[in-house]
C-alpha cells in the first residue's frame, strides 16, 4: 500500500485525484463552496458528524470530487494531541 500525506486546502483536495482521502474538519469549521466543505457542513448541520475527536464519516464517490473514498474526521480544537489521535481513528477504522 503506497500513501502520501499532503496538506491541501479543500478546493485542492476535491481535485486531488486518489483512491482514500482523509480531511480532518475542527471545531469552529467555516464552510467553503467546494465539494467536501458542503458535505461536511451538510453533515454537521444534519447531526450526523462532529467535528470532535474520534468521530468519522466515510463517503463512497461523493459528487465534485476526484476521490474515491473521503472520510470526513473530527479533531476538535486541533492541537497536535486531538490531530494525532483524529489521523489514528481514522487509519484504525
Amino acid at each position: 500500500m503506497d500513501f502520501e500525506l499532503k496538506t491541501l486546502n479543500l478546493d485542492d483536495a476535491t481535485r486531488e485525484k486518489c483512491d482514500a482521502l482523509l480531511v480532518l474538519i475542527e471545531e469552529g469549521f467555516k464552510p467553503g463552496t467546494d465539494p467536501v466543505s458542503r458535505m461536511a457542513a451538510d453533515a454537521i448541520k444534519a447531526k450526523v458528524f462532529e467535528p470532535k475527536p474520534g468521530k468519522s464519516l466515510p463517503s463512497w464517490r461523493p459528487a465534485g470530487v476526484n476521490a474515491s473514498r473521503v472520510l470526513l474526521a473530527g479533531c476538535g480544537d486541533a492541537s497536535p494531541r486531538r490531530i494525532h489521535a483524529a489521523v489514528h481513528a481514522a487509519v484504525s477504522s
